[in-house]
């Protein structure tokens, strides 16, 4: 089990306030509730930059953590999406790794949800999320989709595309 959350900018020119910023924040303390092995976020801005991080804190600790001061203060202003997760470890172990978000190349990826055929995915890597993310990359997300067994719910930002997909 693990949990999503996010905000999606209703207007492009507008994007996100400091009241965004702290439903975002509480969102993110609440969804721990689902997973408490990791806490992850990826934004894209208006210019379609991506800025992610993750780490094995819970989410006040990552939250307050000065590395990613600056990527909360971002969200006010610049941000036209911002996605949280919080992991519970189901495949791979509870290390940095692990955690979501999975970038590969241009491709960001969260997900909940357990995947039965991962390592038909991708054989290289332990967790379910990480291989979607790989076969997202190389296959796009429809056909990547497509050979996927199990449960899942994802947030996927192809930056290449500039396109945001909520599976």
């Amino acid at each position: 089990m693990c949990g999503i959350v996010g905000l999606i900018a209703k207007k492009k020119a507008k994007g996100f306030d400091s009241v965004h910023r702290r439903i975002f924040e509480q969102m993110l303390y609440i969804d721990a509730l689902r997973g408490d092995d990791s806490t992850g976020m990826f934004m894209v801005t208006k210019d379609w930059d991506v800025h992610w991080a993750k780490s094995l804190d819970m989410p006040h600790a990552f939250i307050d953590h000065t590395a990613n001061t600056g990527m909360f203060n971002k969200i006010i202003w610049d941000a036209l999406v911002v996605v949280g997760h919080n992991r519970k470890a189901t495949f791979g172990g509870v290390k940095e790794e692990n955690a979501h978000p999975f970038i590969e190349d241009k491709t960001i990826l969260v997900h909940n949800g357990t995947l039965r055929n991962h390592r038909d995915l991708n054989k290289d890597v332990a967790v379910d999320s990480h291989a979607l993310t790989h076969a997202i990359k190389e296959e796009g997300i429809h056909k990547a989709l497509r050979k996927v067994n199990g449960a899942f719910a994802l947030a996927v930002a192809d930056v290449n595309n500039s396109e945001l997909f909520l599976v």
